[in-house]
């Protein structure tokens, strides 16, 4: 009797270990932006991402998933995965504007196909933005064509101003 019992919990603590715990599977070159790692057990997954998708911000975070999501090929879960991100406000903004006026501080950008406002009354797009992504400020004039990534917030100023710029480029 007393061995059977011994058996029996054997099994069943064999089982929840089996069940619950997750063995590490490296995955580099997710969807071509970036790697993840994803700890798997049966019942539940755990991705630590560690992405650089284009036109977003680095995304390093950790989910956790558990059946039925846990079926789902890590390429499968990014996609869906990134939507969220969007919807979220995390996504950005890809425009082209050309520079309209420009002081030693700041330019003012118009003609921004995505946000009317800017279209209209132009936005501000201040000097340090430029240097952060290796663009001399002292190069840019009125008439310089610009494409700039930002998180798709305008701010209500006048004349208004982008959230956050994350890339600029010259177009």
């Amino acid at each position: 009797m007393k061995k059977t019992f011994s058996i029996i919990i054997v099994v069943i603590v064999s089982i929840l270990l089996i069940l619950t715990i997750p063995l590490p599977i490296f995955h580099n070159d997710v969807c071509g932006e970036g790697k993840a790692v994803s700890f798997n057990s049966l019942t539940y997954q755990i991705i630590k991402w560690d992405m650089y998708p284009d036109s977003l911000k680095p995304y390093r975070h950790t989910d956790y998933y558990f059946i039925p999501n846990i079926f789902y090929s890590v390429e499968q879960l990014w996609e869906n995965h990134q939507n969220d991100l969007r919807n979220d406000g995390y996504g950005a903004i890809l425009s082209y504007a050309v520079v309209t006026e420009k002081n030693e501080n700041h330019v003012l950008v118009a003609n921004i196909e995505y946000d009317k406002i800017c279209a209209y009354h132009g936005c501000l797009i201040d000097k340090t933005d430029f240097q952060q992504n290796n663009l001399p400020f002292e190069n840019i004039e009125v008439g310089t064509k610009l494409k700039i990534t930002y998180d798709g917030y305008i701010l209500e100023s006048y004349p208004s101003q982008f959230g956050r710029v994350y890339k600029i480029e010259l177009y």
